[in-house]
């Protein structure tokens, strides 16, 4: 995972940063301003959510320029998650790549957030042993 917060994305040809420009529109709608513009290289990037605190990366997203440019993009500490495409697509095999890389982004970012609880965890136990479940009893 590349951590990114205010970084530009290269400079390619305007269609490229047309598709990064509407994304932006996308994660703005649902975050609020953003001053920056995302980097398309199919791996997900971190970056602080306006109001969130100063220093905080929990808006994550991911996006992909070939083919149809499309998206995920989301917040560890809200929880939610939204996919984007620059268009339909035109046939079934397109559709089909576009939910392979939302699979993809999905298991990359649920085995990224398994790896901050596994460290969380073992930073809290002092050990390398997992932390113990609670588990609720009901008394009748």
């Amino acid at each position: 995972m590349t951590i990114q917060n205010g970084a530009r994305a290269p400079r390619g040809s305007a269609c490229l940063e047309k598709a990064e420009l509407a994304f932006r529109d996308a994660l703005q709608a649902t975050f609020g301003p953003l001053d920056w513009l995302p980097v398309a290289d199919g791996t997900i990037h971190r970056f602080r959510v306006p109001g969130d605190k100063p220093g905080t990366l929990n808006g994550w997203y991911v996006l992909h320029l070939d083919g149809i440019a499309s998206g995920a993009f989301g917040s560890w500490k809200a929880g939610g998650s939204s996919t984007w495409s620059s268009r339909k697509p035109a046939d079934p095999m397109e559709a089909e790549l576009i939910r392979q890389r939302v699979e993809q982004a999905r298991h990359q970012r649920e085995a990224e957030q398994h790896q901050r609880q596994q460290t969380a965890a073992i930073e809290h136990n002092g050990c390398g042993a997992p932390a113990p479940r609670l588990i609720r009893i009901t008394l009748t």
